[in-house]
C-alpha cells in the first residue's frame, strides 16, 4: 500500500475508536453506497478503517480518486467533512457534494476535469486529466 493510502488507513484507526459515529448506506458494510450525478457515479467515505481499505482496494475500477488531508507531516490527518466539487473542462459542474469520509472515487470519461474542495473555510483546487481508464489519485490537502 503506497505511504499515503497507508497512512490514512492507519490514522482513521485512531479516529473511529475516539467514537465517530459509523453508518453505511450500501448492502456491503465495507463500501459506502455508490451515487450518480448525471452520468457520473462516485463513492465517498473512507471514515472506518474497513470501509478505507475496501475503497482504497476498489479504487482501480474508478478513473479518479481523491483524497483529503490536512497538515503535513507527522502532523497529517484524514478530512473527514468536506465540501467538494468536479467541473469538466468548460468550468460546468458535475457533481458537488459533502464528503462522507477522506476518499472520494469517481468514474469519468476520458477527459480534463477541475476538482475542488472547501475545508474550514480554505478552498484547494487541482485540474486533472482523465486517459484512457487510467487512474489518477488527487491528494488535496490543506496546509497547518
Amino acid at each position: 500500500m503506497p505511504l499515503r493510502k497507508h497512512f490514512l488507513v492507519s490514522s482513521l484507526l485512531t479516529v473511529v475508536s475516539a467514537g465517530t459515529p459509523l453508518a453505511w448506506a450500501s448492502a456491503n458494510p465495507d463500501l459506502p453506497a455508490a451515487e450518480r450525478a448525471g452520468s457520473l457515479t462516485y463513492l465517498s467515505g473512507g471514515s472506518a478503517p474497513a470501509q478505507a481499505q475496501a475503497m482504497q482496494s476498489d479504487a482501480t475500477q474508478y478513473p479518479l480518486e481523491l483524497q483529503f488531508i490536512w497538515g503535513r507531516g507527522a502532523k497529517e490527518s484524514p478530512v473527514t467533512a468536506s465540501e467538494w466539487s468536479i467541473r469538466d473542462a468548460a468550468d460546468h459542474v458535475l457533481v458537488v457534494g459533502h464528503s462522507g469520509g477522506p476518499i472520494i472515487l469517481a468514474s469519468l470519461p476520458n477527459g480534463r476535469y477541475i476538482v475542488q474542495a472547501t475545508y474550514d473555510g480554505d478552498t484547494v483546487r487541482r485540474i486533472v486529466q482523465v486517459r484512457n481508464g487510467v487512474a489518477d489519485d488527487v491528494l488535496l490537502e490543506w496546509p497547518q
